[in-house]
Formats: C-alpha cells, structure tokens, sequence
C-alpha cells in the first residue's frame, strides 16, 4: 500500500499510458497501405484504448514461473493464446488481480514435484494454459493446468465438517468458492486461507459472469470464465505465445 502511494504521487491516478504490440502496429500500417478509409483506421486506433489481454496474461505468466521458483518447483511453462481481444482497463483490473488466485492454487496445488510427475508418467515440469477467445457476443477466458487435479474427496470433508452439502460435483464446485474452504491444512506462501478463490467468483459475478470447473484426479483442472454479452473491441487478432520459465 506504501509503495502504491508513493507510485501514485508519481504517475497519477489513471493510466496515461497506451499498450500496444507489434502486431497491433502491424495492423494499422497494413491497413494504412492499403489505403484503408479514415473510419477503419480510426477504429483500429480506437481499439488501443482498451488493454490487450495478452498483456495481461504475460504478466500472469510471469507470476506462474516466479511462485514455481520459489516453492522449489520444477521450471513451469505457460502458454497463452487470444484473438487480439483488448478489454477496457478499469473494468477489468479487479478481475485480473483476483485470477492470480487460481494461478496460485493452480501452480501450488496443481503442479507436482518432479519425481511425482514422473512417477505419474508426466513431464518432469508442469505447464499451464491461458486463452481467450469470442463465442458469439460472449468472451470466454480458460486457465488449465496438466497438475494433479481438485482434490474432490477432501473438499468434501471440509464441506461435510461445515455442514454444507457436498453429494454432487456442482455442490463441492460452490463449496470451492466459498470464503474460508480450503483442501489445505497449513499456510504457504501463496494459499492455504481459502479466500482467493472466493473473491474471484465475486468479481466474476460482478462482471456478468460464471465459472465452470472440470478435473478429474491426476488430469489436472481447467476453469472457464464465461461472461455473456461482453464487447467486442474492434480489431481482435490471433496471437499465440508460449513462455517457458527461466532456468
């Protein structure tokens, strides 16, 4: 918080700057060669307003390969795949902080130690997956990982022990996202309160959104944001990156 206060006092409180990628540039000079109308080129540079989620997805995978680092993990790549899809800033801020929650439970409860992964017939470094994508007027963000999968038997204990129901995997998916549950029984670095997870529903929710939830034991896990009727900026691309951690 002191370090946000001393950053606002410098930057100010909106964002003064525009992101853009070489292949947002690539558009525009493409579009400006073949003597596209004043109004196409205006829309492109409209859509720079919005931030690319791609941006956003680096910088979460970024996050992915540091915790694995410091959890002592076997080096974890990230591949992440959009459409060019840019979202307005402000809007979407909430959203993106509290997804480092599911990467967090993604990369410390997912991802096995090596000679786990191994054992189970998986390459010795985990990998995770984050796309986006248009489904009509709907926008849908994933994050998969190839990890152990959802310990379903032990949230149903935890459920049980809180007199929640639990028969079903719809039950034990809101148990999930419910504040204060949690499969772990100690604190680490990156989870272990049983709140992440909550706050993501929450500002999901609040969004226009919901989330589904597949894992099966061993096969790791994939969540799906799916938010109905969002904009659509112009200028959507496909861009693929793979981001392999850092030895």
């Amino acid at each position: 918080e002191h370090v946000s206060s001393l950053g606002r006092g410098l930057v100010g409180e909106r964002r003064s700057t525009v992101e853009i990628e070489e292949i947002d540039l690539q558009a525009l000079v493409q579009a400006v060669n073949a003597h596209a109308s004043y109004e196409e080129i205006a829309a492109i540079a409209e859509s720079w307003r919005h931030e690319p989620v791609s941006l956003r997805f680096a910088r979460l995978a970024d996050k992915a390969t540091y915790l694995a680092k410091l959890l002592g993990k076997p080096a974890v790549t990230v591949h992440t795949e959009t459409v060019g899809i840019r979202l307005d800033v402000e809007r979407w801020a909430p959203f993106w902080a509290s997804l480092v929650h599911a990467i967090n439970n993604a990369v410390d409860h997912g991802i096995e130690r090596a000679e786990i992964r191994i054992a189970a017939h998986k390459p010795a470094a985990g990998t995770l997956w984050l796309t986006a994508r248009r489904e009509g007027t709907a926008l849908v963000l994933s994050l998969r990982d190839d990890g152990r999968g959802i310990d379903w038997q032990s949230l149903a204990v935890r459920a049980a022990a809180k007199g929640m129901p639990h028969q079903t995997r719809t039950d034990l998916v809101k148990v999930m996202f419910t504040d204060g549950i949690s499969t772990r029984d100690h604190l680490t670095v990156s989870s272990g309160r049983g709140v992440g997870l909550a706050a993501l529903r929450e500002v999901t929710q609040a969004l226009g959104g919901n989330i589904e939830v597949d894992s099966e034991t061993g096969s790791g896990a994939t969540f799906l944001f799916r938010f109905s009727g969002a904009s659509r900026p112009t200028g959507d691309r496909k861009t693929t990156m793979a981001r392999p951690s850092p030895a």
